[in-house]
Protein backbone atom coordinates (compact mmCIF):
# COMPACT_ATOMS: atom_id res chain seq x y z
CA UNK A 1 0.00 0.00 0.00
CA UNK A 2 2.61 2.19 1.10
CA UNK A 3 4.33 2.19 -2.97
CA UNK A 4 1.20 2.64 -4.23
CA UNK A 5 0.43 5.76 -2.13
CA UNK A 6 3.83 6.90 -2.98
CA UNK A 7 3.71 5.97 -7.06
CA UNK A 8 -0.09 8.43 -6.75
CA UNK A 9 1.70 11.30 -5.24
CA UNK A 10 4.58 11.55 -7.67
CA UNK A 11 1.87 10.77 -10.78
CA UNK A 12 -0.19 14.09 -7.92
CA UNK A 13 2.86 16.23 -8.12
CA UNK A 14 3.71 15.32 -11.87
CA UNK A 15 0.52 16.57 -13.26
CA UNK A 16 0.55 19.65 -11.06
CA UNK A 17 3.57 20.75 -12.37
CA UNK A 18 2.58 20.02 -15.51
CA UNK A 19 -0.61 21.92 -15.47
CA UNK A 20 1.47 25.14 -13.58
CA UNK A 21 3.89 25.50 -17.03
CA UNK A 22 0.65 25.05 -19.48
CA UNK A 23 -0.95 28.33 -17.32
CA UNK A 24 2.46 30.09 -17.59
CA UNK A 25 3.29 29.96 -21.39
CA UNK A 26 -0.96 30.78 -22.08
CA UNK A 27 0.08 33.99 -20.53
CA UNK A 28 3.09 34.66 -21.98
CA UNK A 29 1.45 33.95 -25.54
CA UNK A 30 -1.09 36.40 -24.03
CA UNK A 31 1.50 39.04 -23.36
CA UNK A 32 3.09 38.53 -26.76
CA UNK A 33 0.05 38.76 -29.14
CA UNK A 34 -0.93 41.95 -26.72
CA UNK A 35 2.60 43.46 -27.83
CA UNK A 36 2.19 42.61 -31.56
CA UNK A 37 -1.10 44.26 -31.55
CA UNK A 38 0.34 47.64 -30.38
CA UNK A 39 2.81 47.56 -32.33
CA UNK A 40 0.25 46.84 -35.64
CA UNK A 41 -1.92 50.01 -34.00
CA UNK A 42 1.37 52.33 -33.69
CA UNK A 43 2.55 51.50 -37.34
CA UNK A 44 -1.17 52.42 -38.73
CA UNK A 45 -1.08 55.32 -36.83
CA UNK A 46 2.06 56.45 -38.52
CA UNK A 47 0.64 55.37 -41.64
CA UNK A 48 -2.67 56.89 -41.28
CA UNK A 49 -0.89 60.55 -40.25
CA UNK A 50 2.13 60.22 -42.67
CA UNK A 51 -0.63 59.92 -45.19
CA UNK A 52 -2.32 63.05 -43.75
CA UNK A 53 0.92 65.10 -44.36
CA UNK A 54 1.24 64.04 -48.05
CA UNK A 55 -2.31 65.44 -48.19
CA UNK A 56 -1.54 68.63 -46.71
CA UNK A 57 1.59 68.65 -48.92
CA UNK A 58 -0.93 68.93 -51.94
CA UNK A 59 -3.07 71.00 -50.64
CA UNK A 60 -5.98 68.82 -50.08
CA UNK A 61 -6.93 69.68 -46.55
CA UNK A 62 -10.24 68.23 -46.17
CA UNK A 63 -9.14 64.57 -47.13
CA UNK A 64 -6.15 65.35 -44.54
CA UNK A 65 -8.61 66.49 -41.50
CA UNK A 66 -10.70 63.91 -42.18
CA UNK A 67 -7.89 61.10 -41.31
CA UNK A 68 -6.25 63.70 -38.56
CA UNK A 69 -9.25 63.88 -36.68
CA UNK A 70 -9.19 60.14 -35.92
CA UNK A 71 -5.62 60.60 -34.77
CA UNK A 72 -6.57 63.37 -32.46
CA UNK A 73 -4.09 61.33 -29.58
CA UNK A 74 -1.03 60.85 -31.75
CA UNK A 75 1.85 62.99 -31.19
CA UNK A 76 1.71 65.93 -34.03
CA UNK A 77 -1.71 64.93 -35.25
CA UNK A 78 -3.86 67.96 -33.19
CA UNK A 79 -1.33 70.98 -34.49
CA UNK A 80 -1.66 69.39 -37.87
CA UNK A 81 -4.98 69.19 -38.26
CA UNK A 82 -5.62 73.00 -36.87
CA UNK A 83 -3.38 73.74 -39.63
CA UNK A 84 -5.69 71.84 -41.85
CA UNK A 85 -8.43 74.12 -40.16
CA UNK A 86 -6.63 76.74 -41.13
CA UNK A 87 -6.22 76.34 -44.57
CA UNK A 88 -10.02 75.03 -45.69
CA UNK A 89 -11.43 78.58 -43.68
CA UNK A 90 -9.00 80.65 -46.19
CA UNK A 91 -10.56 78.51 -48.91
CA UNK A 92 -13.80 78.92 -47.93
CA UNK A 93 -13.64 82.89 -47.56
CA UNK A 94 -11.83 83.03 -51.49
CA UNK A 95 -15.18 81.21 -52.17
CA UNK A 96 -17.52 83.61 -50.98
CA UNK A 97 -18.25 80.43 -48.21
CA UNK A 98 -18.75 82.70 -45.70
CA UNK A 99 -20.38 80.45 -42.18
CA UNK A 100 -18.02 77.62 -43.53
CA UNK A 101 -15.28 80.01 -43.33
CA UNK A 102 -16.15 81.28 -39.80
CA UNK A 103 -16.31 77.60 -38.45
CA UNK A 104 -12.47 76.67 -39.52
CA UNK A 105 -11.16 79.43 -38.29
CA UNK A 106 -13.21 79.17 -34.77
CA UNK A 107 -12.21 75.66 -34.77
CA UNK A 108 -8.30 76.89 -35.95
CA UNK A 109 -8.08 78.79 -32.35
CA UNK A 110 -5.02 81.05 -32.39
CA UNK A 111 -3.30 79.44 -34.86
CA UNK A 112 -1.00 82.50 -36.83
CA UNK A 113 -4.03 85.57 -37.80
CA UNK A 114 -6.87 83.18 -37.40
CA UNK A 115 -8.65 85.34 -35.14
CA UNK A 116 -8.38 87.97 -37.68
CA UNK A 117 -9.52 86.04 -40.42
CA UNK A 118 -12.93 84.91 -38.29
CA UNK A 119 -13.07 88.71 -37.66
CA UNK A 120 -13.16 89.75 -41.78
CA UNK A 121 -15.68 86.59 -42.07
CA UNK A 122 -17.98 87.92 -40.27
CA UNK A 123 -17.21 91.27 -41.84
CA UNK A 124 -18.00 89.50 -45.09
CA UNK A 125 -21.39 87.60 -44.26
CA UNK A 126 -22.67 90.74 -43.08
CA UNK A 127 -21.82 92.60 -45.94
CA UNK A 128 -23.13 90.10 -48.11
CA UNK A 129 -26.72 89.60 -46.21
CA UNK A 130 -26.53 93.00 -45.74
CA UNK A 131 -26.37 95.97 -48.09
CA UNK A 132 -23.23 96.90 -48.00
CA UNK A 133 -21.70 94.83 -50.72
CA UNK A 134 -24.78 95.57 -53.46
CA UNK A 135 -24.10 99.21 -52.20
CA UNK A 136 -20.11 98.61 -53.71
CA UNK A 137 -21.35 97.43 -56.57
CA UNK A 138 -24.04 99.74 -57.29
CA UNK A 139 -21.71 102.68 -56.90
CA UNK A 140 -18.88 101.71 -58.81
CA UNK A 141 -21.28 100.46 -61.92
CA UNK A 142 -22.52 104.66 -61.43
CA UNK A 143 -18.87 105.76 -61.53
CA UNK A 144 -17.94 104.06 -63.90
CA UNK A 145 -20.98 105.21 -66.37
CA UNK A 146 -20.14 108.83 -64.57
CA UNK A 147 -16.97 109.17 -66.25
CA UNK A 148 -17.95 107.91 -69.92
CA UNK A 149 -20.28 110.70 -70.31
CA UNK A 150 -18.78 113.61 -72.25
CA UNK A 151 -18.57 117.19 -70.89
CA UNK A 152 -21.39 118.44 -72.64
CA UNK A 153 -23.68 116.05 -71.06
CA UNK A 154 -27.18 117.50 -69.08
CA UNK A 155 -26.12 117.80 -65.33
CA UNK A 156 -29.69 116.86 -64.87
CA UNK A 157 -29.28 113.58 -66.32
CA UNK A 158 -25.89 112.77 -64.92
CA UNK A 159 -27.31 113.67 -61.31
CA UNK A 160 -30.63 111.60 -61.93
CA UNK A 161 -29.27 108.51 -63.38
CA UNK A 162 -26.90 108.33 -60.66
CA UNK A 163 -29.54 108.25 -57.75
CA UNK A 164 -31.58 105.82 -59.88
CA UNK A 165 -27.82 103.53 -59.33
CA UNK A 166 -27.19 104.16 -55.67
CA UNK A 167 -30.66 106.98 -54.64
CA UNK A 168 -32.24 103.86 -52.26
CA UNK A 169 -29.53 102.61 -50.66
CA UNK A 170 -29.45 105.65 -48.04
CA UNK A 171 -32.79 104.00 -46.94
CA UNK A 172 -31.18 100.41 -46.21
CA UNK A 173 -29.93 98.19 -43.59
CA UNK A 174 -25.66 98.01 -43.64
CA UNK A 175 -23.80 95.74 -41.97
CA UNK A 176 -20.84 97.81 -41.84
CA UNK A 177 -22.12 101.39 -40.26
CA UNK A 178 -19.23 103.86 -41.58
CA UNK A 179 -20.49 102.24 -44.99
CA UNK A 180 -24.11 103.07 -44.05
CA UNK A 181 -22.51 106.64 -43.68
CA UNK A 182 -20.63 107.13 -46.33
CA UNK A 183 -23.85 106.29 -49.12
CA UNK A 184 -26.03 108.24 -47.26
CA UNK A 185 -23.69 111.15 -47.99
CA UNK A 186 -23.20 110.16 -51.13
CA UNK A 187 -27.18 110.41 -51.80
CA UNK A 188 -27.11 113.63 -49.75
CA UNK A 189 -24.52 115.04 -52.47
CA UNK A 190 -26.39 114.22 -55.23
CA UNK A 191 -29.14 115.57 -53.83
CA UNK A 192 -27.51 118.49 -53.22
CA UNK A 193 -26.80 118.94 -56.99
CA UNK A 194 -29.88 118.25 -57.96
CA UNK A 195 -31.43 121.12 -55.64
CA UNK A 196 -28.33 123.18 -57.68
CA UNK A 197 -29.80 122.74 -60.93
CA UNK A 198 -33.31 124.36 -59.85
CA UNK A 199 -31.84 127.55 -58.23
CA UNK A 200 -32.45 130.67 -60.22
CA UNK A 201 -29.16 132.84 -59.21
CA UNK A 202 -26.01 131.13 -60.93
CA UNK A 203 -24.05 132.21 -57.71
CA UNK A 204 -26.00 129.99 -55.71
CA UNK A 205 -26.18 127.02 -58.01
CA UNK A 206 -22.15 127.47 -58.59
CA UNK A 207 -22.01 127.35 -55.09
CA UNK A 208 -24.39 124.54 -54.31
CA UNK A 209 -23.52 122.43 -57.04
CA UNK A 210 -19.65 122.60 -55.72
CA UNK A 211 -20.90 121.73 -52.38
CA UNK A 212 -22.38 118.41 -53.32
CA UNK A 213 -19.52 117.51 -55.81
CA UNK A 214 -17.07 118.02 -52.84
CA UNK A 215 -19.54 115.64 -50.71
CA UNK A 216 -19.70 113.23 -52.99
CA UNK A 217 -15.18 113.44 -54.19
CA UNK A 218 -15.43 113.15 -50.35
CA UNK A 219 -17.14 109.90 -50.15
CA UNK A 220 -15.56 108.35 -53.05
CA UNK A 221 -11.85 109.31 -51.85
CA UNK A 222 -12.99 107.29 -48.68
CA UNK A 223 -14.59 104.23 -50.62
CA UNK A 224 -11.13 104.06 -52.69
CA UNK A 225 -8.68 104.21 -49.30
CA UNK A 226 -10.97 101.89 -47.36
CA UNK A 227 -12.75 99.84 -49.01
CA UNK A 228 -10.50 99.20 -52.41
CA UNK A 229 -13.34 100.87 -54.77
CA UNK A 230 -11.79 100.78 -58.26
CA UNK A 231 -8.25 101.08 -56.55
CA UNK A 232 -6.70 99.98 -59.99
CA UNK A 233 -8.84 102.09 -62.19
CA UNK A 234 -6.07 104.98 -62.85
CA UNK A 235 -8.54 107.38 -64.90
CA UNK A 236 -10.69 107.03 -61.50
CA UNK A 237 -8.18 107.87 -59.24
CA UNK A 238 -7.27 110.51 -61.32
CA UNK A 239 -10.63 112.12 -61.43
CA UNK A 240 -12.04 112.01 -57.79
CA UNK A 241 -8.86 110.84 -55.30
CA UNK A 242 -6.25 112.87 -56.86
CA UNK A 243 -8.62 116.28 -56.90
CA UNK A 244 -10.11 116.10 -54.20
CA UNK A 245 -8.22 118.28 -52.06
CA UNK A 246 -8.68 121.01 -54.91
CA UNK A 247 -12.43 120.56 -54.99
CA UNK A 248 -12.63 121.06 -51.13
CA UNK A 249 -10.52 124.04 -51.60
CA UNK A 250 -12.45 125.90 -54.33
CA UNK A 251 -15.60 124.84 -51.83
CA UNK A 252 -14.19 127.08 -49.99
CA UNK A 253 -13.44 129.84 -52.44
CA UNK A 254 -16.57 130.23 -53.01
CA UNK A 255 -18.01 130.55 -49.80
CA UNK A 256 -15.75 133.20 -48.56
CA UNK A 257 -15.92 135.08 -51.66
CA UNK A 258 -19.66 135.24 -51.81
CA UNK A 259 -19.65 135.90 -47.78
CA UNK A 260 -17.20 138.93 -48.76
CA UNK A 261 -19.28 140.25 -51.16
CA UNK A 262 -22.53 139.76 -49.45
CA UNK A 263 -20.87 141.59 -46.39
CA UNK A 264 -20.39 144.90 -48.50
CA UNK A 265 -23.79 144.53 -50.69
CA UNK A 266 -25.61 147.28 -48.07
CA UNK A 267 -22.82 149.61 -47.98
CA UNK A 268 -22.28 150.00 -51.76
CA UNK A 269 -22.13 153.90 -53.32
CA UNK A 270 -22.96 153.29 -56.72
CA UNK A 271 -22.56 156.04 -59.49
CA UNK A 272 -22.88 156.97 -63.07
CA UNK A 273 -21.09 158.80 -65.55
CA UNK A 274 -21.27 158.62 -69.68
CA UNK A 275 -23.65 155.99 -69.93
CA UNK A 276 -21.92 153.70 -67.43
CA UNK A 277 -22.72 152.60 -63.80
CA UNK A 278 -19.43 152.19 -61.38
CA UNK A 279 -18.99 151.00 -57.59
CA UNK A 280 -16.07 149.65 -55.80
CA UNK A 281 -15.94 146.44 -53.89
CA UNK A 282 -12.99 145.08 -51.51
CA UNK A 283 -11.75 141.98 -51.57
CA UNK A 284 -10.78 140.76 -48.08
CA UNK A 285 -10.09 137.23 -48.99
CA UNK A 286 -6.54 135.87 -49.93
CA UNK A 287 -7.93 134.36 -53.27
CA UNK A 288 -7.36 135.58 -56.82
CA UNK A 289 -10.26 135.47 -59.10
CA UNK A 290 -12.69 136.89 -61.83
CA UNK A 291 -16.08 137.17 -61.72
CA UNK A 292 -19.19 138.54 -63.62
CA UNK A 293 -21.47 140.77 -62.54
CA UNK A 294 -25.40 140.59 -64.17
CA UNK A 295 -28.02 143.34 -64.26
CA UNK A 296 -31.20 143.52 -64.50
CA UNK A 297 -32.33 147.38 -65.05
CA UNK A 298 -35.94 147.97 -63.88
CA UNK A 299 -38.45 151.24 -64.18
CA UNK A 300 -40.35 152.19 -61.30
CA UNK A 301 -42.76 149.60 -61.07
CA UNK A 302 -39.95 146.95 -61.20
CA UNK A 303 -40.26 145.97 -64.63
CA UNK A 304 -37.81 144.84 -66.45
CA UNK A 305 -36.67 147.42 -69.02
CA UNK A 306 -32.88 145.58 -70.07
CA UNK A 307 -30.36 143.68 -69.10
CA UNK A 308 -26.25 144.28 -68.97
CA UNK A 309 -23.02 142.62 -67.37
CA UNK A 310 -19.66 143.36 -66.40
CA UNK A 311 -16.90 141.33 -65.87
CA UNK A 312 -13.90 141.84 -63.91
CA UNK A 313 -10.31 140.17 -64.09
CA UNK A 314 -7.50 138.96 -62.03
CA UNK A 315 -9.06 140.50 -59.02
CA UNK A 316 -6.01 140.44 -56.15
CA UNK A 317 -6.03 139.26 -52.40
CA UNK A 318 -6.86 142.15 -50.23
CA UNK A 319 -7.18 144.68 -53.24
CA UNK A 320 -9.70 147.24 -54.12
CA UNK A 321 -11.62 146.34 -57.62
CA UNK A 322 -14.30 148.66 -59.85
CA UNK A 323 -16.98 147.34 -61.17
CA UNK A 324 -18.73 149.09 -64.50
CA UNK A 325 -21.50 148.53 -66.09
CA UNK A 326 -22.34 149.94 -69.50
CA UNK A 327 -26.26 150.89 -68.99
CA UNK A 328 -27.18 154.00 -71.53
CA UNK A 329 -28.98 151.79 -74.59
CA UNK A 330 -31.42 150.51 -71.78
CA UNK A 331 -32.02 154.07 -70.17
CA UNK A 332 -32.96 155.57 -73.65
CA UNK A 333 -36.54 156.31 -74.13
CA UNK A 334 -37.05 156.26 -70.33
CA UNK A 335 -38.81 159.49 -68.56
CA UNK A 336 -38.65 158.02 -65.08
CA UNK A 337 -36.19 156.58 -62.83
CA UNK A 338 -34.49 153.44 -63.38
CA UNK A 339 -33.30 151.00 -60.61
CA UNK A 340 -31.50 147.90 -61.12
CA UNK A 341 -30.72 144.71 -59.43
CA UNK A 342 -27.35 141.98 -59.89
CA UNK A 343 -25.84 138.76 -58.83
CA UNK A 344 -22.40 137.60 -59.59
CA UNK A 345 -20.87 134.69 -59.95
CA UNK A 346 -16.93 133.41 -60.30
CA UNK A 347 -14.26 132.23 -62.40
CA UNK A 348 -10.68 131.06 -62.79
CA UNK A 349 -10.32 131.37 -58.61
CA UNK A 350 -6.64 130.09 -57.37
CA UNK A 351 -5.02 130.29 -54.16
Amino acid sequence: MKRILFVLLILTVTIFAACGNSNSKQEDLKDTRASSESIDEIDGNEAAYNEALSYMKSDDYASAAEILENLEDYEGAEESLIECYYNLGILAFDEAEYDNAISYFELSGDYEDSADRLAESKKEKGMSENADNSFLEAIQESVLWRMKQPDETDKSILVNTELVYVGDFSEKEFYDSNLKILAAKYVEGLDIQAEALNEELYCDYQIKWQQGRVYRFEVLTELYNSYGLLSDNAEFIGTYVSCLEHEQLLYDAYVAIENDIDSQADSIEYSTSNGYLYFTLANNTQYTFNTIFEFVLMDANETTIGNTSAVVENIQPYSNYTVSAYVYESYIGATYEVGFDWTNYYTDVSW
